[in-house]
Parts: structure tokens; C-alpha cells; sequence
């Protein structure tokens, strides 16, 4: 049982002819329940809390994992396009992107397996129940990137692009990482004359 919700923003301005400003702001975020019903009978198995320690002979029981999960963007660019002359033209954006997430699980089951069949619940337990698994993360991104592609008579282009991410997953002295790259392209179609 999943249940999600996904909103989106935008606004774009246009500063000049050739400079423009987009900035957009997104969220995804769900929450999920996941049930795991085993029948008094069963054949034994893996089930459940503590399964990583050897709990491979559970016959019967009943688990639940409760999952909650949200992401933010907010993104702002700069735009520019222009003819620098009859030659040459010029594409190039700066960009910011800051991310947020958050994940907020539980997850618990019953111990021993059913005490009353067909009765699923962490309460119909034979042994007292495990204390349950947790897992909270809070995970933060600040991006910033740029690119420009300079072109000479719509055939021949040069481009470059970088960003930066810095991401509260890392260590501080070193939370930092690059994508540059560079390339170029040649589009022999619009050389010869038809």
C-alpha cells in the first residue's frame, strides 16, 4: 500500500532577448506499508526482524515495514543565447540545484512465530517481540553547475560543461566532487549544399 504525492513549480522570466531566468521547485514524496503474512504450517524460513543473525526456521508470523520518504529540488538557472556575430554563437547556463531527502523507516515483526492463526498481528506473538529495525536519513546536496557551447556557422561546435556537488554524506574536510568534460562536434550535414 503506497500512497504519493508529487508537486511541481516553475517560473521563467525573460530578462533580455538573450538572457533568461528559470527557477523551478519540485517535490516528491510517499509513504508505504508493507505486510509479510506467513500461515501457521509454513515451511521454514528466513522471517522477519533479526533475520541477519540466522533466524531461518520461523514456521508462521507476521511483519510490517513502515516507510516514509520525501525529496525536494529547488533549482534556479541563468540562460544566455546570442549571435556574437555572423560566424559565431554562444549558448551558456549557470545553474544551482540544492536537493533534500528524508527516509523515516520502521520495521518489526512478530518473535517465535503465531500464537492464533490467521490472526495477523505484532501482538499475536509466541515470544515477545524484537525491538524493531530503524532507519532515519537525512541526505543534502548543494550543486552548482555551468556550460557553454560555442558554435562557428551551425556546423562546428565546441563544448564545456562543469558542476560541483557537496553532500552532507561526506566527510566535511572532503564533501566536495567535480564533473567537467569537454568535447567538440562536427555536423557534416550542414556543410554540404543539397
Amino acid at each position: 500500500e503506497r500512497d504519493r504525492l508529487i508537486g511541481y513549480i516553475q517560473t521563467d522570466w525573460d530578462i533580455t532577448d538573450y538572457l533568461s531566468l528559470m527557477a523551478r521547485f519540485s517535490t516528491d514524496t510517499y509513504s508505504e506499508l508493507q505486510e509479510e503474512r506467513k500461515a501457521i504450517g509454513s515451511a521454514s524460513g528466513e522471517f522477519g526482524v533479526g533475520t541477519t543473525a540466522g533466524r531461518s526456521d520461523v514456521t508462521s508470523g507476521y511483519s510490517r515495514l513502515n516507510k516514509q520518504f520525501r525529496e525536494d529540488n529547488f533549482d534556479l538557472m541563468l540562460r544566455y543565447h546570442k549571435n556574437l556575430n555572423e560566424d559565431f554563437n554562444l549558448n551558456a547556463l549557470l545553474g544551482t540545484n540544492i536537493r533534500r531527502s528524508s527516509l523515516d523507516q520502521v520495521f518489526a515483526s512478530t518473535d517465535g512465530g503465531l500464537i492464533v492463526p490467521d490472526l495477523y498481528s505484532l501482538g499475536n506473538s509466541v515470544n515477545q517481540i524484537l525491538a524493531p529495525e530503524e532507519r532515519l536519513e537525512r541526505i543534502g546536496v548543494n550543486g552548482i553547475y555551468a556550460s557553454a557551447s560555442l558554435g562557428y556557422r551551425d556546423y562546428l561546435f565546441l563544448d564545456a560543461t562543469i558542476r560541483r556537488d557537496q553532500s552532507s554524506t561526506l566527510p566535511e574536510d572532503n564533501n566536495a566532487y567535480f564533473y567537467p568534460s569537454v568535447s567538440g562536434s562536427f555536423i557534416f550535414s550542414n556543410v554540404v549544399e543539397a
